[in-house]
């Protein structure tokens, strides 16, 4: 993506607002999911548990059965539970991968995380049958 609009977004809004938030999870999210599997994917970038786990039961519950979904969170202390957590469910984890983003557009809402790079989970899910 054009670097230029990432810097006039940042001069008209703060990091820490919601719109810069959504625009920049929104463009970085590409990276980490492959155009097939978007359609069925829920991006949780800037989201925490447990607000996390409310949204990810939300999407799989309108999912039909046997169907596989991709969910992409950030690697963050408070997300830790959400993969055990719909497990619990009865949903299987097909796949796991970690991604590092060190591009310094991306905002940072982890203390952990504050030197520009943004760790985040791609995780395949097949629904309960």
């Amino acid at each position: 993506m054009d670097n230029s609009i990432f810097t006039a977004l940042r001069s008209l809004v703060p990091q820490s607002h919601v719109l810069y938030k959504a625009f920049v999870s929104t463009s970085v999210i590409g990276s980490f999911m492959p155009s097939a599997t978007q359609q069925n994917a829920l991006n949780l970038i800037g989201t925490s548990c447990p607000m996390a786990f409310v949204k990810a039961r939300m999407h799989i519950d309108q999912l039909p059965n046997s169907a596989v979904t991709v969910i992409v969170f950030e690697d963050t202390p408070a997300n830790e539970p959400l993969i055990r957590s719909i497990e619990a469910l009865g949903h299987t984890v097909l796949s796991k991968t970690q991604f590092e983003s060190t591009d310094d557009t991306v905002p940072n809402s982890d203390a952990s995380s504050r030197s520009g790079t943004l760790h985040v989970i791609r995780v395949e899910i097949q629904v309960k049958i």
